[in-house]
C-alpha cells in the first residue's frame, strides 16, 4: 500500500535501484511496500568525476534551467553576486543544455562580468572546484553536496520534496532573498557533509551485482 493506505499502481516494479541509501529510505517512508525492495547502485559518472578534478577555489557557480522564471532569478542572482563579492571571487553561470539564446537571456549577467560556461563544460568536473553553488530546483543542488560544495536554492513553489527534506536536514540552504547570497557565500563555513557522497550517491558502497540482483528478484 502507498502513503495513506492508497493502492500502489499495477505497474509498480518489484525492485528499484537507487543512487544512494537516502533515496531508498525515502521510498520506505512513503510505503511499506518498498521495505527490502531497493538496492544502492551508486552514481559512477559523478563519483568518477569527483576523483579527477582541479583544486577548489573562491568560485560560485549558478545553474539555470529552461524555464523563464528560473532564468530571470538566476540572472538577477548572478548580477548581485558579481557586484557584491570581492574581486578575488569568480562568478560562473552554467545554462542547462536545453536552453537557447543564452547569451541574450543572460545579457545582464554577462555585462556584470559573470562568465557564461557552455554545454561542453562538464558539471561534475566543475563542482569540486567551487566553494558554493546556487540553483532553483535542479538536481545539482544534491550533486554539489557530494562534491563538498555549499548548496543554496532560490525560492520556488511548490519546492520538490527531495529538496525540502534536505533543507530540513540542514544540508541545503534555502536563500529566500537574493540580496543575501553574497553574505551567504562569504559567511558560510566550508561544507562538512562527509556522508553526503555515500548516502546520496553510493560513494564507498559495495558494487552492485546486477546479474545476481536480477536472478534473485526473478525467483521471488
Amino acid at each position: 500500500m502507498g502513503r495513506g493506505g492508497a493502492a500502489l499502481p499495477l505497474g509498480a516494479p518489484e525492485h528499484i535501484v537507487v543512487y544512494g541509501r537516502t533515496f531508498g529510505e525515502y521510498l520506505e517512508r512513503s510505503s511499506e511496500h518498498w521495505a527490502g525492495r531497493w538496492s544502492v547502485g551508486g552514481h559512477p559518472w559523478l563519483l568518477r568525476s569527483l576523483e579527477d578534478s582541479a583544486p577548489r577555489r573562491k568560485r560560485v557557480i549558478l545553474f539555470s534551467q529552461p524555464i523563464a522564471e528560473i532564468q530571470r532569478a538566476i540572472d538577477e542572482a548572478a548580477v548581485l553576486l558579481s557586484q557584491e563579492l570581492p574581486g578575488d571571487w569568480e562568478v560562473l553561470l552554467k545554462p542547462h543544455p536545453g536552453e537557447v539564446r543564452v547569451e541574450e537571456v543572460f545579457a545582464r549577467a554577462r555585462g556584470a562580468g559573470v562568465r557564461l560556461i557552455g554545454p561542453s563544460d562538464d558539471t561534475y568536473s566543475l563542482l569540486p572546484t567551487a566553494a558554493a553553488t546556487v540553483c532553483v530546483h535542479s538536481t545539482v543542488a544534491l550533486e554539489a553536496l557530494a562534491a563538498g560544495c555549499r548548496s543554496a536554492v532560490l525560492p520556488w513553489s511548490p519546492r520538490p520534496h527531495y529538496l525540502s527534506s534536505l533543507i530540513a536536514e540542514g544540508l541545503i540552504d534555502a536563500v529566500d532573498e537574493p540580496e543575501t547570497l553574497a553574505a551567504w557565500c562569504l559567511n558560510s563555513q566550508q561544507s562538512d557533509h562527509g556522508d553526503a557522497a555515500r548516502d546520496l550517491f553510493g560513494k564507498g558502497e559495495e558494487s552492485l551485482d546486477y546479474m545476481e540482483l536480477i536472478a534473485r528478484v526473478t525467483k521471488q
